[in-house]
């Protein structure tokens, strides 16, 4: 697990600097899997909106390598790929990506997130954990937060289903 040595606090995960290999080379997908960072992926937002707990927890948790590369602009994009196949994305990546938080092994990243046939962009937030069980446990640190942010946008008159169990 060389990525992890590698990783310095602050800095994003799976940093990925492509070198003289070309796309889609032998040396460039080896190099991308070796500087990929494995993690566990919930996205806490739907469409900009911060989802409370009873929500997230229906939601995909996607098991991957973080990778970090230059955007044109300068900034960094983070995206979550395939372990075997590095050029396979596995959600849309995280534009102007940041490390938001940071507390034992599980990340908040922030930055801005297209939809898939990039006509439109919001803020996204992930929570990055080695584990889903480590994600769960930070989702219920993070529950009064969410549930405060959601209610911040949720406007009466809420609709009169029962929640899911």
């Amino acid at each position: 697990m060389e990525s992890f040595a590698h990783f310095e606090v602050g800095d994003l995960p799976g940093r990925f600097n492509q070198g003289r290999a070309s796309p889609g080379t032998d040396g460039y997908i080896a190099a991308k899997k070796k500087a990929g960072y494995p993690s566990c992926v919930l996205r806490l937002q739907h469409a900009g909106v911060i989802l409370p707990v009873y929500l997230l927890q229906f939601r995909p948790r996607l098991h991957g390598n973080l990778v970090t590369t230059r955007a044109y602009d300068g900034s960094d994009c983070t995206c979550l790929v395939d372990r075997e196949d590095p050029d396979k994305l596995l959600c849309q990546a995280l534009e102007h990506a940041e490390v938001w938080k940071e507390r034992d092994n599980v990340l908040l990243l922030r930055g801005i997130e297209w939809d898939e046939a990039e006509l439109q962009q919001w803020p996204q937030i992930w929570i990055c954990a080695p584990s889903p069980a480590e994600i769960a446990s930070s989702l219920k640190i993070l529950s009064p937060w969410l549930e405060k942010q959601y209610m911040k946008v949720k406007r009466p008159p809420y609709p009169e289903f029962p929640r899911r169990k």
